[in-house]
């Protein structure tokens, strides 16, 4: 009895095999140009009209016919760019780096500028206020000695502060 099970499992497995490899190929039927009727596996020549198509399997939509595989197969070869090289890809991804570097280097020179920009606005401004408050100011002379400043000096002064202050605050 033990003989006849593994005897009956073996042809079992041999039947579902064979099934399966009928029902994988595709079965196509249709009328030729001539009005013979053509049995295949593969899809039918792109001249035969659809009507013509007797039977195909359901994704038989998703499979190109056979004249028109060949045909569509060198078309994107020849309208579409290979894919990149691992060089390719290496000298882009440098020049994208070397563009971020410059760019973050533009960034921290502009910041470094309007800081500094900031800080001469701030130091006209306090200037500009010393000079207006009418407090006697002291400044070096041509001997290098400390004089009190002129009112022509004093004016000369504000309106060096009032440029740097038009120059440097927004």
């Amino acid at each position: 009895m033990m003989k006849l099970t593994k005897f009956g499992l073996a042809l079992l497995a041999t039947g579902l095999l064979a099934s399966s490899a009928a029902f994988a190929q595709a079965k196509y039927i249709w009328i030729d140009n001539q009005g013979v009727k053509q049995f295949s596996d593969t899809p039918p020549p792109g001249d035969i009209p659809e009507k013509n198509i007797v039977k195909q399997p359901r994704r038989a939509a998703q499979l190109p016919r056979a004249d028109t595989a060949q045909s569509s197969d060198a078309a994107p070869a020849d309208s579409t760019n290979p894919a990149p090289t691992t060089a390719e890809k290496e000298a882009d991804y440098k020049k994208r780096k070397a563009e971020q570097a410059e760019k973050d280097k533009k960034t921290a020179d502009d910041t470094k500028q309007k800081q500094a920009k900031a800080e001469n606005c701030a130091r006209a401004r306090q200037n500009l206020d010393t000079l207006n408050s009418g407090v006697r100011m002291k400044a070096t002379d041509k001997d290098g000695q400390p004089a009190y400043m002129t009112d022509d000096q004093r004016a000369q002064e504000t309106a060096r502060a009032q440029q740097t202050i038009n120059d440097n605050c927004n």
